[in-house]
């Protein structure tokens, strides 16, 4: 990281005077492949486009894409994702100003998870992702089922990360309620990641790794915070294009969520969350016991989240490095000057710019 960097509010890693003259800057990246344990590494160079993405919606929350060039034989012989020791890639991204300020801050740190070398193109066509993966790749292996910590969220999910051999950080911004689990206890078989992601979820809280070395947990809905930055038109705006669309596919005005635990799903507990009169229905199956209250306060918070992408803006802009699912940004646009919260943003890499989906939450709810 640049030592010039100094930021740690709306725009961290960067300093304000970054969104401030972002129109002015130059964008500046960086590439590596690396080992885990930092004894071997290498620059990746593009072929093609790249792209890093970010989703709320997602697992794995972060993940990248994209081409580069040839690697000779010994680096292709580390860049493999089933070493022993773990393969990360790693991307820096940031701008470069008049008179030789930059500013330059890592945006991720991913296990590689494909590599394929083609020909007659010579490329590497490379994908990697945070660490959920790592998770979707464990199963409870068992016959027994195993004793889960049930006090809180916290200690249930970090019993989750531990047995997929979890050594990264865990930040919480709240624990959590009581874990309810199944009676007939965790299959043999059963995913790691199926079981955090229900236990986060029958909760109210988003579960997730950040792509930069932490695992995260916050409760849902997230709270309206400051806007990060302001996408809009016009001479002094950052907005390349955009699209302001509505879909039936996502949204849901209605919800029922279905929790079915106990031997051949021998035990029930149903929740309804609904407007006065819905006209789309949404039913979530989960697998893991919970009380009525919780269903109850699980099917609101999925109702909010659903009606959330009554409409969504898709926007073309300038790249602002900073921004991740949650944040809050001002968009303006022709008919449209509000705050709106960032589902997805998507960076494309060398070009400098990025695809972000920002939706209008609706709070119109009834239980």
């Amino acid at each position: 990281m640049d030592s010039a960097l100094t930021g740690n509010g709306l725009t961290f890693p960067y300093p304000a005077e970054v969104d401030e003259r972002l129109r002015l800057s130059s964008v500046i990246h960086l590439m590596e492949f690396y080992l885990e344990t930092g004894d071997f590494s290498f620059p990746l160079e593009y072929q093609g486009n790249v792209s890093l993405t970010f989703d709320e919606n997602w697992a794995p929350y972060a993940q990248l894409s994209g081409n580069f060039k040839y690697l000779d034989a010994r680096a292709r012989t580390f860049m493999d994702p089933n070493l022993k020791e773990q393969a990360y890639i790693r991307v820096a991204a940031g701008y470069a100003f008049d008179f030789d300020k930059k500013y330059l801050a890592d945006m991720a740190k991913l296990r590689l998870r494909t590599a394929v070398t083609s020909a007659p193109s010579m490329d590497n066509a490379v994908t990697a992702a945070s660490s959920e993966a790592q998770l979707q790749d464990c199963l409870w292996s068992l016959a027994t089922s195993p004793v889960i910590p049930t006090q809180n969220t916290k200690d249930a999910l970090l019993w989750c990360l531990d047995q997929a051999g979890n050594r990264e950080p865990f930040d919480y911004e709240t624990e959590g309620t009581n874990v309810i689990l199944p009676d007939g206890g965790i299959e043999q078989g059963a995913n790691i990641w199926d079981i955090a992601r229900d236990i986060a979820a029958s909760s109210k809280c988003w579960f997730y790794h950040d792509g930069l070395g932490q695992w995260r947990l916050r409760p849902r809905p997230l709270p309206v915070d400051n806007p990060r930055t302001r996408l809009e038109t016009g001479q002094q705006g950052t907005v390349i294009s955009y699209q302001i669309g509505k879909s039936r596919e996502d949204y849901a005005d209605g919800v029922i969520v279905k929790h079915s635990w106990g031997s051949g799903d021998s035990q029930k507990m149903v929740g309804k969350a609904a407007v006065a009169s819905p006209s789309r229905w949404r039913l979530i199956n989960r697998d893991t016991a919970i009380t009525k209250e919780d269903v109850n306060s699980e099917a609101k918070s999925l109702l909010e989240r659903f009606m959330g992408v009554r409409e969504s803006i898709e926007i073309e802009a300038k790249a602002a490095y900073w921004l991740r699912p949650g944040h809050f940004v001002q968009v303006r646009l022709p008919g449209v000057d509000r705050v709106c919260r960032v589902s997805r943003v998507q960076y494309s890499f060398p070009a400098g710019r990025m695809s972000v989906r920002a939706v209008i939450p609706e709070t119109e709810v009834e239980e």
